[in-house]
């Protein structure tokens, strides 16, 4: 498979889904990446499909790397978050 960056000009909008492991569990994830001609949220948040649809979660503030799968949990400040061993 090929980045996206040679066909992103195509399209008027990437989203991507992805699973990822925290807390020793599966969570699915979903982010904009571009719309085309208008703003758009830039956060990576959960996100379930059931019965009654999509349902979108609440940002994931507290990791980075989320995408790169390997999500490093952070402070809310930014700074990496010291584990207590």
């Amino acid at each position: 498979m090929s980045a996206p960056d040679g066909s992103a000009f195509l399209s008027d909008a990437i989203i991507v889904e992805r699973y990822i492991e925290l807390g020793s569990r599966l969570e699915r994830v979903i982010a904009v990446v571009k719309v085309r001609g208008g703003a758009h949220c830039n956060e990576i948040r959960r996100f379930g499909i059931g019965d009654s649809g999509i349902v979108i979660g609440n940002p994931l503030l507290d990791y980075e790397g989320l995408l790169g799968g390997r999500p490093t949990r952070t402070a809310r400040d930014g700074t990496l978050a010291m584990e207590n061993p």
